[in-house]
């Protein structure tokens, strides 16, 4: 029998070597601005200027591999994805997690700079909405990309997990000593 694998949905997962420590302190820094200037109740910064040299090194690096992702997947070389919005996340205990997505971009892109198994996996939702209504856990005897309703990967530092911003996504709440603290991207097409 052919079985065709149709409709795919691509989550990357790779490592930078960064100095986090920096960047630890930057992320601190740009969410305690945005909490004084009172502009949500998040533990989230506003947007954040993306030239500033703090973030030099991580851009460069997340460029070439969004990059690497954009010719993997077969998209035409007369775009690339631009990064166009930069925000950090610094989580609290009573944090409040909804599946949400960023529908105006085109990929979407987490680096953790500090965190461990423990720390609140980040999680994806099978975009099939009827797919848990068909296929139910009793009807499993593992599981895989045809039979899953959702998708985890850990807030390990030094992580970078770049996904398709239609995708529905949420993170758990801490549960580990470890602070989980992460930059966020959104890109666009751009013309090169």
């Amino acid at each position: 029998m052919l079985i065709n694998d149709v409709f795919k949905s691509i989550i990357a997962i790779d490592y930078l070597n960064i100095d986090n420590n920096v960047l630890e302190e930057f992320c601190k820094k740009q969410v305690e601005i945005t909490e004084k200037e009172k502009k949500h109740d998040l533990s989230q910064s506003s947007h954040i200027d993306i030239s500033r040299p703090e973030l030099a090194e991580l851009l460069k690096l997340t460029q070439e591999k969004l990059n690497l992702l954009h010719n993997e997947m077969g998209l035409s070389n007369e775009y690339y994805q631009k990064i166009i919005e930069v925000w950090a996340n610094v989580d609290t205990p009573n944090e409040i997690v909804i599946p949400h997505q960023h529908a105006t971009s085109a990929f979407s892109c987490v680096y953790y700079v500090k965190g461990d198994i423990n720390s609140g996996n980040l999680e994806f939702v099978n975009p099939n909405n009827a797919h848990p209504w068909t296929i139910d856990k009793k009807h499993i005897t593992h599981y895989n990309s045809f039979t899953s309703n959702t998708f985890h990967t850990e807030p390990v530092s030094g992580k970078l997990v770049i996904f398709p911003s239609w995708l529905y996504h949420y993170v758990y709440p801490n549960k580990s000593k470890t602070q989980r603290i992460s930059i966020a991207f959104n890109t666009q097409f751009e013309k090169r």
